[in-house]
């Protein structure tokens, strides 16, 4: 039996004809896959220009194996309640008791704004009918951890479980089966992401294959729940952007007109990425004691602080910190190398994702 079991083109190779375009109303190029309703997923290829592989409309990205793979959304900011799904025949019947290993690859696309946590697996005996395009809102056979999210836009995850059958059933479903109140989703900060209203993956190698014990699966979604935590490590991801450093006379706390022109970038900077927040380092060379260089270095970094709080930048988005002399840039044995350590630096902290619900 050959590597998709049940599935008869699981590595969406074989097509009826090469896709021009992304679907806009009912998808026929996918030899052996269907959609559910009026949703409509994708099919990429390597013979199309529009929706090729690896680029495509969506991101780039190499197929997981062959030159061809799906798209679906997973859940729409303008679409209330919107889905994606595509259906196919097993080659067989599954009979009350057998046991299989489902599993498929998913990759998050690099043009959608938002990712999700919910990407299932259900069987039924009959294709679903469901005409508006909206979430079947079911408890699929086989789903993903809840807070688990898809965002891995350069490679592909490998995503199943093993499934026990209740007898008579003849047909996949791959898609987002919860609503969109059941759905966590995430935004991108990033500003240069295309179709922000969506979650949108593409989907490769479906396989279901019988098995006489669930250690013959890898069980990939059993993995997965052990890496969930809440809140979503997304949450926590950062970007750090460096600007130029702003350099002080001896002994003085005072801005200089070059400062006033760093700082000025720094603020613009922050009107245009509302996601970002700055951290302020002020430092001092090693004259003096320790104590009045760590108040010299506080004065420092709250000059540059004050200089933003009056340009609108909200004090909640910025952070102080000083130093005194305890961190040098470079030596303290010259004029110039003092110079340089009579500094402030910033760090500009940009959030990857943030809470969309």
């Amino acid at each position: 039996m050959h590597a998709q079991g049940l599935v008869v083109n699981g590595d969406f190779e074989e097509f009826r004809s090469c896709p021009i375009d992304f679907n806009q109303s009912n998808l026929f190029s996918i030899s052996n896959w269907m959609q559910v309703g009026i949703g409509t997923p994708d099919y990429f290829n390597a013979c199309s220009r529009q929706v090729g592989v690896p680029k495509n409309v969506f991101g780039n990205e190499p197929a997981h194996s062959g030159v061809g793979y799906a798209g679906l959304i997973l859940f729409s900011v303008k679409d209330k309640e919107y889905r994606e799904y595509l259906y196919t025949k097993l080659t067989s019947k599954l009979k009350k008791g057998d046991m299989v290993c489902v599993e498929a690859f998913v990759s998050c696309a690099e043009y959608a704004q938002c990712i999700a946590d919910q990407f299932g697996f259900h069987f039924s005996d009959q294709p679903f009918s469901n005409t508006g395009g909206a979430s079947l809102d079911l408890l699929p056979s086989i789903n993903g951890p809840q807070l688990f999210f898809y965002d891995n836009p350069n490679g592909w995850l490998k995503v199943g479980n093993v499934y026990t059958a209740q007898g008579g059933e003849e047909y996949l479903t791959i898609g987002n089966f919860s609503s969109d109140k059941n759905t966590r989703v995430l935004r991108r900060t990033a500003q240069n992401v295309g179709f922000s209203e969506w979650a949108y993956v593409y989907v490769d190698d479906v396989s279901v294959r019988p098995v006489k014990r669930k250690e013959e699966c890898s069980c990939e979604n059993d993995l997965l729940a052990d890496l969930v935590v809440d809140p979503p490590n997304q949450l926590k991801e950062i970007e750090e952007q460096q600007f130029d450093k702003l350099y002080f006379e001896f002994d003085r706390s005072e801005l200089t007109d070059e400062s006033f022109a760093k700082l000025q970038e720094v603020y613009t900077y922050m009107r245009k990425n509302e996601h970002v927040r700055l951290i302020i380092s002020g430092h001092t060379d090693a004259i003096g004691s320790d104590a009045y260089n760590m108040e010299l270095s506080k004065k420092r970094a709250n000059a540059a602080i004050e200089f933003l709080k009056n340009k609108g930048i909200d004090s909640q988005r910025m952070e102080i910190e000083y130093f005194g002399a305890t961190i040098p840039a470079t030596s303290n044995d010259s004029d110039n190398g003092r110079a340089q350590n009579r500094r402030v630096e910033f760090r500009l902290v940009k959030m990857k994702y943030t809470k969309y619900n």
